[in-house]
């Protein structure tokens, strides 16, 4: 059975490089009988037939899974939403918000790679089926672990550029460097968020938006990082710092914090946790090994189990629908 996940924007090909690499992106490197289509939406007739089942990664604005149902009604499709849920469903898009639901709606099946996910696209009464987030190289990562740490606190900005980004990150981070004094390395700022910094007090070393590999780099150096992130994300950042060995504070709206109780809003707890970690070797190593925990769930090796089920599943599905 040839499965494929279809992309609206350019995607490499062939084994991946050495080096820091993380996401639903990646998957089809390391499993390689999974089959990847970079599509615009245009040509329908000249994409679509090639696959029996097709895995859409959803954003804002595509009509992928409509299309391929026209033009293929008989293909099993997985729709897997990419953009997260609170930027889409905020009022704002109206429009865009119903045919993102137009195009699940036509799908078979949905994907999730978080729990909020999940519980959220449940609503639509269709198999879930959970997508796997990979993160490595596997190599890579175990030798950020041996790089020797210094006493920094790294924290980032996130994009897109919505109102819960940054200014509960920023007053945390003033609040841990007044308590400890830790030098503060802020990495793709937003354009208000220098006079954040100023109007709360942080004095930091701001770096523009950096790609992902140094961002690793830089965080398998830090002592500790932080990211408050206030929307439904996977946590990306968290698990990247979790598979170098730097422990990071982040709230329960990500997926992969190590923090589940910790609202990103609640700056003085998290300024507590943090300076816990600076201060106590113990409670920094404990966190340190329960991220090496959470990493190994992402590494390469444990994606390419994982998605092979996920291969498995849909052709389960897709006879199941046949023989119904």
């Amino acid at each position: 059975m040839k499965i494929g996940m279809v992309w609206d924007r350019p995607c490499a090909v062939g084994e991946l490089p050495y080096g820091a690499h993380i996401g639903t992106q990646v998957l089809h490197h390391v499993v390689p009988e999974l089959r990847v289509m970079w599509w615009t939406g245009a040509d329908v007739n000249l994409r679509v037939g090639q696959w029996d089942a097709y895995i859409v990664n959803l954003f804002r604005g595509m009509r992928h899974v409509t299309q391929i149902r026209q033009a293929q009604p008989e293909a099993f499709i997985v729709a897997l939403p990419d953009d997260y849920f609170d930027g889409v469903f905020t009022g704002q898009y109206t429009a865009d918000a119903l045919e993102f639901i137009r195009q699940i709606q036509a799908a078979d099946a949905i994907g999730y790679v978080s729990e909020s996910n999940r519980q959220f696209y449940s609503v639509f009464g269709k198999p879930m089926i959970r997508i796997p987030i990979a993160m490595g190289t596997d190599n890579f990562f175990d030798a950020m672990r041996r790089i020797p740490k210094d006493d920094f606190l790294l924290t980032v900005d996130h994009s897109p550029r919505d109102p819960e980004y940054t200014i509960q990150n920023v007053a945390a981070c003033a609040v841990i460097q007044k308590r400890t004094g830790v030098d503060v390395i802020y990495v793709n700022p937003g354009p208000e968020t220098e006079a954040y910094a100023d109007a709360l007090g942080l004095k930091a070393t701001f770096h523009p938006n950096m790609p992902y590999e140094h961002l690793v780099q830089l965080g398998a150096r830090a002592r500790l990082s932080v990211d408050l992130y206030a929307l439904h994300g996977y946590g990306r950042h968290e698990v990247s710092m979790a598979g170098v060995g730097t422990p990071c504070v982040g709230g329960n709206l990500t997926h992969t914090t190590l923090f589940p109780t910790l609202d990103p809003w609640h700056v003085q707890d998290a300024a507590d946790t943090a300076c816990t970690l600076l201060t106590d070797a113990r409670a920094w190593q404990v966190v340190r090994e329960r991220g090496f925990d959470r990493a190994a769930e992402h590494s390469f090796q444990r994606a390419r189990a994982d998605m092979q089920n996920v291969l498995q599943r849909i052709e389960e599905l897709c006879h199941s629908r046949v023989y119904s």
